[in-house]
């Protein structure tokens, strides 16, 4: 028997899927969220857990937490988790592009006839702003000054309550004279 959980309007996709594939009596879809699922709706213990649990540089979405409260609840004793393992990377960097890119996100408040308005004293702002957001895109590995960092985390045995502050520890020796602009973060999931 296989249970899908799901919290989103995906479940009813997947019930539909199922159906129409003649799964429908091999495949239970619970719509609900994980830590809502009562006993008599996941009755047994399963074999594998399948999920992507995983958010912007891997914690970010807390989804996790979710994925440990279905492994605690569901997965039998010696069961499978995929994935059962995040490394978290960390390192730095150095790329003028993207710097500048940044810092001329707030173009259009440095107009100061727009329909008659001075929009001018709002470009400090705009850009303050911007700084402190991170940037959740690509970044090429050339730019990375040094070597990265990394923290494991085997999702088979972690708690919930050690996800609740996480540290990573990290000492960087840049390899090349540069300018620093910012930390990249990236991870694998196994």
């Amino acid at each position: 028997k296989v249970y899908a959980v799901e919290a989103s309007s995906m479940a009813e996709v997947i019930r539909q899927l199922a159906d129409g594939n003649g799964m429908g009596t091999s495949i239970e879809v619970v719509g609900k969220p994980v830590e809502l699922v009562r006993d008599d709706e996941v009755p047994q213990k399963v074999d594998l857990l399948v999920s992507e649990p995983i958010g912007t540089f891997l914690f970010n979405e807390r989804m996790i937490e979710s994925y440990l409260v279905a492994r605690d609840r569901f997965l039998k004793p010696g069961g499978k988790m995929f994935p059962n393992i995040g490394d978290l990377y960390i390192a730095p960097f150095s790329d003028s592009i993207l710097h500048w890119e940044q810092h001329n996100k707030n173009a259009f408040w440095k107009t100061n006839n727009f329909h008659g308005l001075d929009l001018t004293s709002m470009a400090k702002r705009c850009t303050e702003e911007q700084l402190r957001k991170p940037i959740v895109d690509y970044i090429n590995p050339e730019c990375l000054v040094s070597t990265a960092q990394f923290k494991r985390f085997d999702f088979t045995t972690i708690s919930v309550e050690s996800l609740k502050n996480i540290e990573v520890p990290f000492d960087f020796e840049i390899s090349q004279p540069c300018l620093v602009h910012g930390m990249a973060g990236w991870f694998d999931a196994l």
